[in-house]
């Protein structure tokens, strides 16, 4: 009986079809996770405007980060579908990015 030390298996091999395959599910896969995280960032901080500042101001210095992602993740939807994705921002309401990574909500003017 031989080992698998002194005779290992031969190497796993794949056709570029198949490995074609793998990557179209992964890419999908993704696309999908980005729209799920989305989503899921939209109703935490837009679930009640009212307290939206505060929402934001738990990501202290990210905050403006996740602005530049969420305006990232819109083109990249837009061109991907050809069509944006629906704000989850209120009409009226608006996010200023500040210097130090922080953000700040404007409420509609009335």
């Amino acid at each position: 009986m031989s080992s698998l030390v002194t005779n290992p298996p031969p190497p796993f091999s794949i056709t570029p079809t198949q490995l074609a395959g793998q990557l179209h599910g992964k890419a999908y896969r993704q696309f999908q996770d980005n729209q799920a995280l989305a989503v899921e960032l939209s109703k935490f901080i837009w679930s009640n405007p009212a307290n939206a500042q505060a929402q934001f101001n738990l990501f202290g210095t990210n905050a403006a980060g996740l602005c530049v992602l969420a305006s990232a993740y819109v083109a990249f939807v837009a061109a991907a579908t050809a069509s944006p994705p629906i704000s989850p921002m209120p009409e009226g309401w608006d996010v200023t990015p500040n210097s130090d990574g922080t953000v700040t909500v404007v409420p509609p003017t009335s």
